[in-house]
């Protein structure tokens, strides 16, 4: 089931798709915010790795939305224990499991070469003028996946700006 704190970000399409598909959906009293306190403790959580990871990282903290995907990603992988037993929440969805091992670390760095990134950019290229590309494989960081399924793994990288400061005039970060 859900149980959300009956605020107003749940719109009420949500909830009629909950009952369309025989889920549960509940919400706290407005004046009882303990009764919310399983989701409080789990966004401390990951508020918590996701800390870690952009201090680990070195990444900037204006990637904090991505440290926090990523945590959840982390959780949902190697599972939460409930009631003594560890669930895997990314298995229990998609009936696979993935290994920690097999992930990414987050805030690596990572090099991506001069076609990937022009491939990359073929949406945008005509609103930009891309550079004359000087290096052959620029270094990038990895902010995590841009899918829950991890397969075909497709991943978000940022370029430092000090790599586009060097190669062109664009702005990066």
């Amino acid at each position: 089931g859900v149980h959300t704190d009956g605020g107003s970000d749940i719109a009420a399409v949500f909830k009629e798709f909950c009952t369309e598909n025989g889920i549960n959906f509940t919400t706290s009293d407005v004046n009882h915010p303990w009764q919310n306190g399983l989701a409080e403790r789990s966004v401390q959580a990951l508020k918590y790795i996701a800390k870690k990871l952009l201090l680990a990282s070195g990444v900037p903290s204006e990637f904090w939305v991505y440290a926090m995907k990523h945590a959840a990603m982390i959780r949902n992988v190697i599972g939460i224990k409930v009631h003594g037993k560890v669930i895997c929440p990314f298995a229990e969805l998609l009936g696979r499991s993935v290994s920690i091992e097999d992930l990414h670390p987050f805030g690596c760095r990572a090099f991506m070469s001069r076609t990937q990134l022009s491939q990359s950019l073929k949406a945008i290229k005509d609103k930009i003028r891309l550079p004359e590309w000087k290096l052959n494989r620029l270094p990038v960081w990895f902010l995590g996946y841009a899918e829950v399924c991890l397969t075909p793994k497709k991943f978000v990288i940022v370029v430092p700006n000090t790599v586009l400061q060097r190669v062109t005039n664009m702005k990066g970060h």
